[in-house]
């Protein structure tokens, strides 16, 4: 049976193998553990923005131009989720803010597809754990949804991305990574094979050398 120690290094490298290959596969819009991959830029979740709090106001052309209370170019859809995300783990009630700095940590989720994943060693007690993640991880993208489409109502936070992407269910991802070979630092040799079962991305280790 593999030390704790050991499987600790090898869940942190099938982490990193799971997050390049999906980088690699597109420049979808991901939530990678506590940040927001956008655009080739990655936002921590955790952060609390003073944001844009301008009121409309009408510019002399006649438009009206429209603040909002999240970060300033960040698209009210993304901050909605964001801010869903900051909610405490063991909270008192149903979405409890977290402490500040702090959000929750899912493995993986592409917002363009609305599909999530958690990545977990094969074993029955992380299989049960991971089911419960996924649970929650997909009804707190599921709330953001409908916060934001609450939010949409009023201009100051239109977003035709948001208006798209909000109608659309999360679902479990079913894409499964290529196995590796990773190394550890004393030269020691794994490959690391990985299968999924409705979103948890399982991973095994064999020793190479």
């Amino acid at each position: 049976m593999m030390d704790q120690q050991l499987a600790q290094k090898l869940g942190h490298l099938a982490h990193d193998c799971v997050d390049r290959q999906y980088r690699r596969r597109n420049n979808h819009v991901l939530i990678i553990d506590q940040h927001l991959v956008l655009r080739g830029q990655k936002i921590h979740l955790g952060r609390r923005e003073r944001g844009d709090f301008r009121p409309a106001t009408a510019s002399r052309s006649g438009v009206v131009k429209t603040g909002n209370h999240f970060r300033p170019g960040l698209d009210p859809y993304y901050a909605t989720i964001q801010l869903l995300l900051q909610t405490a783990k063991e909270g008192r009630w149903w979405l409890e803010p977290s402490l500040p700095g702090v959000s929750r940590r899912p493995d993986l989720a592409d917002v363009d597809l609305h599909q999530i994943w958690e990545v977990k060693p094969k074993h029955a007690a992380a299989l049960r754990t991971g089911r419960q993640q996924l649970r929650i991880f997909r009804r707190l993208l599921q709330q953001a949804d409908r916060e934001f489409r609450l939010l949409a109502t009023h201009k100051r936070y239109a977003s035709d991305l948001g208006r798209q992407l909000s109608s659309k269910p999360w679902t479990y991802g079913v894409w499964v990574p290529d196995s590796e070979n990773v190394a550890l630092a004393d030269g020691t040799t794994f490959r690391i094979h990985f299968t999924n079962e409705a979103g948890l991305i399982l991973w095994e280790a064999t020793k190479l050398r």
